[in-house]
């Protein structure tokens, strides 16, 4: 009897709190007020904040498009609540507010649009604000001031900013120079990104630091001032010819971290009147010191190299005839796997250049090879190590020889010529001869002659009589008489004609090496991307974008015709829109070249957008040899 008592009772209960709990609810929505503020007029370079605010708990915010401001930090989130007791009786509020913080960089008048929040399952989009920007401090800015508000944070130009520094400024053509790029710093930078590559024309240059490696760090003084110094970017440059060179600027944003604190402003009802040791307490519990994070972009200073030219032979005109443009100090070592073979058997013939200078631009020496022999494509390879001292290591060539015939050959002794920079003279090294002894093949006949059937006539044979005599024929109804049998005495001269033309034609062509790169051109890109993939399986980012980057400059050099010293983007697009390739592949390209760049200074990809890269890379190969068709 109790339990169907308070079963009435319950549902009374929960019938009038329903009814009084709707009335609120319908309130509280009607009541979301989402409003961004922010100053009427500000000053050209002044820092202001503006404020996005929702008087409930706000998510999902998304704010607006920013045009005529640099954006400082933002958008910074923060929640509120407020709890009163008036009469026994608790109220309570809760606010979310968004902040970002702006510099004014142009003169004019600006509309900032309005952001979107979403408070229950619904969206709610603020008012916009209108912002003139005057010469000079605004007077808003300085009544700002006075009240009380949160001090304006500058980031000056000593407080933070980025140098470049280069380990010779007259060098030789070729020689090794070292580029150092610092930020020096009084403020905190919790993070920074390298945003824009200084341009390579005229050098070939190779990274020294690995990516995602922490800076070195330390401390300097300069002019008083205490600084702390990270080098962010360390590379070799190998001027690739001689003259007045510039290494431009590289940019670089920096988040750096502000301490700011709460103008003072006197507190209408202090208890303690003017005692400055509540004042004290009381400011630095409630109004500061706080942190504002601001962003700042950084352009380092451009260098200017001034190149000298390698001198010429003493009592000589121009260069040795085999110097192919090595600079720096060597060591050159050749080696034959095998002096005797038989016919149609491999030998490898092996070239060793190690040393320290510009040795990933070291090109194959010129040997002259038996005739008899069968001459294959060098495989390239290089061992380089990349230190804070430069760049060291070895490259190797390996030729695939195949003698045909038997006989005793003879490889002439070739040399290899560098200038050497320590003694300011040219050096040439020069391998033995070698001599190879092939023996008749096991899996070859030599033919001295022809076995042939003799076929005996006798004239005093009796014939007998044919009852079937076949049909007779003209003279001229016979094949010899034929325009088929023209046709085949004539067409092996033709083809032979034929076959003439078009052996000195590839003769020709074999001698113009610019056009051999040019038709090797591909073969030699699929190459370097199998060396991607390898890296690409390994996981390895750096060494994946390296050759991704090696294999699309090569590429281009050889395909179009353009010089290693000369490579640039500039240089690129120009030369594919001659040649006729579509804008928009030129721009993929581009891309893909500055992604390989930027690579580097990037956290390590995900192993897919890797695979990415890779397939994208093959693709622009693919559709650029498309169009050139």
């Amino acid at each position: 009897m109790l339990n169907k008592r308070r079963k009435p009772s319950l549902l009374i209960g929960l019938f009038l709190f329903w009814v009084l709990l709707l009335p609120t609810t319908i309130l509280m929505a009607a009541n979301i007020e989402f409003v961004a503020s922010g100053p009427k007029e500000v000053g050209l370079g002044e820092q202001f904040q503006i404020v996005f605010s929702v008087n409930a708990n706000g998510t999902n915010f998304i704010g607006p498009q920013i045009a005529g401001f640099s954006v400082l930090s933002g958008p910074n989130g923060s929640t509120s609540s407020n709890v009163q007791i008036i009469n026994g009786s608790m109220t309570q509020s809760i606010a979310t507010s968004f902040s970002f913080y702006l510099q004014a960089t142009q003169l004019g008048t600006f509309t900032i649009d309005g952001a979107t929040i979403t408070v229950g399952g619904k969206k709610y989009k603020s008012n916009s604000i209108t912002i003139k920007v005057v010469k000079g401090q605004s007077s808003g800015s300085q009544q700002q001031q006075g009240a009380g508000t949160t001090s304006s944070v500058a980031l000056g130009s000593k407080d933070v900013f980025l140098k470049a520094f280069v380990s010779k400024s007259n060098p030789m053509e070729g020689e090794q120079v070292l580029v150092d790029y610092k930020i020096y710093t009084r403020v905190p930078i919790p993070e920074y990104a390298v945003t824009k590559l200084p341009s390579s024309v005229g050098f070939w240059a190779q990274d020294l630091l690995e990516a995602n490696v922490k800076p070195k760090q330390y401390t300097e003084r300069i002019n008083g001032q205490q600084y702390a110094v990270a080098e962010i970017k360390k590379e070799a440059l190998f001027p690739q010819k001689a003259g007045k060179l510039i290494i431009q600027p590289i940019q670089v944003d920096v988040v750096a971290q502000m301490a700011i604190k709460q103008a003072k402003k006197k507190r209408a009802t202090d208890p303690f009147g003017n005692d400055p040791f509540f004042d004290s307490f009381f400011d630095d519990v409630f109004s500061g010191p706080q942190v504002q994070q601001v962003k700042r972009s950084l352009t380092s200073n451009s260098l200017v190299i001034n190149v000298q030219s390698l001198p010429n032979v003493p009592h000589g005109s121009g260069k040795p005839v085999d110097f192919t443009g090595a600079v720096g100090q060597f060591n050159f070592n050749t080696s034959i796997d095998k002096s005797a073979v038989k016919a149609d058997e491999p030998i490898t013939l092996k070239i060793t250049v190690s040393g320290k200078g510009n040795i990933k631009l070291i090109e194959n020496p010129k040997i002259t090879f038996p005739t008899d022999f069968e001459v294959y494509d060098p495989k390239v390879s290089d061992n380089v190590t990349a230190s804070g001292n430069g760049i060291s290591g070895n490259k190797t060539f390996e030729y695939l020889l195949i003698p045909r015939n038997p006989g005793k050959f003879n490889i002439k002794p070739f040399s290899f010529t560098y200038f050497d920079l320590a003694q300011r003279r040219y050096i040439t090294q020069t391998s033995p001869s070698y001599t190879i002894n092939v023996a008749k093949g096991d899996g070859r006949s030599y033919t001295t002659g022809v076995s042939q059937d003799v076929v005996k006539s006798l004239d005093s044979d009796i014939r007998y009589i044919k009852r079937d005599v076949p049909k007779l024929k003209k003279y001229d109804d016979f094949f010899w008489n034929s325009i088929g049998f023209w046709i085949a005495l004539i067409l092996p001269f033709v083809l032979f004609c034929v076959f003439l033309i078009t052996m000195k034609n590839e003769i020709k062509k074999r001698r113009d090496l610019a056009l051999m790169k040019n038709r090797k051109a591909t073969r030699m890109a699929k190459k370097r991307l199998v060396k991607a993939k390898n890296f690409l399986t390994v996981k390895n980012s750096d060494r994946f974008y390296e050759e991704i980057s090696q294999a699309l400059w090569n590429y281009l050099s050889d395909k179009f015709y353009i010089k290693r010293a000369d490579l640039s983007m500039e240089t690129v697009r120009e030369t594919l829109l001659e040649y006729k390739i579509t804008e928009k592949t030129v721009d993929n390209l581009i891309a893909m070249l500055e992604k390989c760049e930027y690579a580097r200074f990037a956290p390590a990809g995900k192993e897919s957008d890797l695979q990415q890269v890779y397939d994208s890379t093959i693709t622009l190969i693919t559709t650029i040899e498309n169009e050139l068709k």
